[in-house]
């Protein structure tokens, strides 16, 4: 996240330098081409200018690609993280049912089971 901030500031201060833009217009500019919405009201000129566009493109496609990337694979990570705590719930579940434990010891396990997955908020611990 801090490199996109990085990457869209210094093609901010490129663009506010090279077009003459105010800052509000050469981030809004950035803004846009980067999210590739491109309104067309703001465009760059010469050659040069153009060629950055495109290398900007190409950089922020990559930047916003592992952002997602990642923000999906913490995502898969805590459901994983609750699908292997529900099986071994689940296992202790059949566990006390075939022991025959007493119905206080399974409610207070319950409780403690319910206890450390909410102290653990999801992420993997082991």
């Amino acid at each position: 996240l801090a490199l996109i901030a990085v990457a869209l500031a210094v093609a901010a201060v490129y663009y506010g330098r090279a077009e003459g833009w105010s800052p509000l217009n050469a981030v809004y500019f950035t803004v846009v081409m980067i999210t590739t919405v491109g309104y067309g009201d703001l465009v760059p000129v010469t050659s040069a200018e153009r060629i950055y566009a495109t290398g900007c493109f190409v950089i922020f496609a990559v930047l916003q690609s592992t952002l997602y990337g990642t923000v999906t694979s913490f995502i898969d990570s805590m459901d994983g993280a609750r699908k292997r705590f529900l099986h071994k719930q689940a296992a202790y579940r059949t566990f006390s049912e075939v022991s025959r434990l007493p119905a206080d010891l399974v409610v207070r396990i319950d409780a403690h089971l319910d206890h450390l997955w909410e102290a653990a908020r999801g992420f993997d611990t082991e």
